[in-house]
């Protein structure tokens, strides 16, 4: 049988266990105590984005120098771990109105192409019935606008900083350090205001409340 670890409050995974170059069980830290679970036949890494790298580093398995600085034996040289993160960056346009929008988490989407996009779409717009991440109270009245990057070319990391069995991530997102993914996300802003500003969204009374209104927006272009 496959040896599952779940990452929960009772059981952490903490790295694989290595016979020679083979795979042969889990360590895992279980109410404060360090538990070997030992596979009958395979072995999977599958915690995510995040905890996945963070295994595999601490296994031995990663670039080196970095498992080497982490005082772990290198089982595997794999320059690649923990590199090419990416990640839907995602923001949006808050607007208050008179009465609420229609119901549930998400009321319609859209997938859009930016400008320098050859081919397909490159932004999604997503109508949510509430403030999504509003910096001030708006009120339950409030709906937003969301756009996110649906294949953006800015990439980060994940690693690992020295100390103790569990040694803390060191993550770096690399959000739009492409300049494209840059130019994409500001012109969903953009288009998340056109809608909003859509006559359908009169008969609410929609008003911009972030990041600003249309007047402030041609007085910062024209700075």
């Amino acid at each position: 049988a496959t040896c599952q670890v779940h990452m929960n409050d009772e059981c952490l995974a903490l790295r694989v266990i290595f016979d020679g170059d083979k795979a042969s069980g889990v360590e895992c830290q279980r109410r404060g105590e360090i538990v070997r679970l030992m596979a009958e036949r395979e072995v999977i890494v599958c915690c995510g984005a995040l905890g996945s790298p963070q295994i595999l580093l601490r296994s031995g398995i990663g670039p080196p120098g970095e498992v080497a600085g982490l005082g772990v034996p290198v089982v595997s040289g794999l320059r690649d771990v923990g590199m090419n993160l990416s990640d839907h960056l995602v923001t949006g346009v808050v607007f208050t109105a008179d009465e609420g929008v229609p119901a549930g988490p998400t009321a319609v989407a859209a997938f859009a192409p930016s400008a320098g996009h050859a081919a397909g779409c490159d932004l999604q717009l997503w109508l949510n019935r509430r403030r999504h991440s509003a910096s001030r109270d708006v009120g339950d009245r409030s709906f937003t606008i969301l756009a996110a990057l649906v294949r953006p070319a800015s990439r980060g990391s994940i690693r690992l900083a020295p100390g103790g069995a569990r040694p803390r991530p060191l993550i770096d997102t690399g959000y739009l350090t492409a300049k494209p993914d840059l130019s994409a996300l500001v012109q969903g802003v953009r288009l998340a205001r056109e809608l909003g500003s859509a006559e359908s969204f009169q008969r609410v009374r929609a008003v911009e409340a972030e990041p600003g209104g249309r007047s402030e927006e041609r007085r910062v272009g024209k700075e």
